[in-house]
């Protein structure tokens, strides 16, 4: 029993602990020499410009409801962001843990209805970091390389919510999973 509950524990224990590191990574001195963290949650309207100069305002494009796709039809409407962030998505899951070439909007859209991120970049973006982010989250994230034309070379993606990078940053990436995933099975 005391072995069940200190492995339970400590499994949680490990996400917030990852959590506080990636924080205190990113404080910032202020003129009185004391620290602030970046505030956890913003909204649309707020830029993240508190952790990152590499990324824009988060986006909550309007989230579409949507089935499964047969087959390799297309969806019957557009999507409403470019990558899609929610919408009709594809039967089978893409392996989190991996880096894809090129994936669609509805096997993205698949992935992130099961509570996988997404780090979608424009062909010849620098993805060095990533290897290193798919093996710590290997059950949360997956990249890929979108060939579509997007605003921004680099989109990190959630359920509802996108946010639009110049580069791929190994604490933007942590920062946006830890704080913008949407876990489906509560964990």
């Amino acid at each position: 029993m005391i072995t069940h509950v200190s492995r339970a524990i400590g499994a949680r224990f490990v996400p917030v602990l990852v959590a506080a590191l990636t924080l205190a990574a990113c404080t910032t001195a202020t003129s009185d020499s004391s620290a602030t963290m970046a505030p956890m949650a913003r909204s649309s309207t707020e830029s993240l410009d508190d952790w990152s100069r590499n990324c824009s305002v988060l986006e909550h494009p309007p989230e579409q409801l949507g089935g499964h796709l047969v087959g390799d039809n297309p969806p019957p409407q557009d999507y409403s962001s470019t990558p899609a962030t929610s919408g009709w998505h594809a039967r089978t899951v893409p392996e989190a843990g991996v880096e894809h070439d090129g994936l669609t909007d509805p096997q993205i859209t698949s992935a992130l209805e099961a509570g996988i991120v997404v780090v979608a970049t424009s062909p010849g973006v620098d993805t060095t970091h990533l290897a290193t982010l798919l093996d710590q989250f290997p059950d949360r994230l997956l990249g890929t390389t979108y060939t579509e034309p997007m605003p921004s070379p680099v989109a990190l993606l959630t359920w509802g919510t996108v946010a639009r990078c110049d580069t791929v940053v190994a604490t933007d990436v942590t920062t946006f999973l830890l704080t913008e995933r949407i876990d489906p099975h509560g964990h």
